[in-house]
């Protein structure tokens, strides 16, 4: 930890059907977070979902589908502790 950031190197968690790694920076004097990583599924991404978007999802699964893991997409968690946001990760990590 160097001026209030926090570099984490190492940070997994579970969910009920997932599994996340990330890696990233925390800032203790703004609270803001910076993680990037992996998030490995127990299904395909369109059975994540139901009616019109589990339709469309059908077209990428096989993009982020992995044998025997189901899909495994790229995912971030930024903005503020009080109010994160959770999503895909459409760049790379820096």
């Amino acid at each position: 930890m160097r001026d209030g950031l926090a570099r984490i190197s190492k940070l997994s968690f579970h969910v009920p059907g997932a599994h996340a790694n990330m890696a990233g920076t925390y800032n203790l004097l703004t609270e803001r977070i910076d993680l990037l990583g992996t998030l490995q599924m127990e299904v395909d991404l369109s059975r994540s979902t139901k009616g019109l978007k589990s339709a469309l999802l059908k077209f990428v699964d096989p993009l982020f589908h992995r044998k025997h893991a189901g899909a495994i997409v790229p995912v971030k968690l930024d903005g503020t502790y009080s109010h994160p946001s959770f999503g895909f990760a459409l760049t790379p990590k820096k």
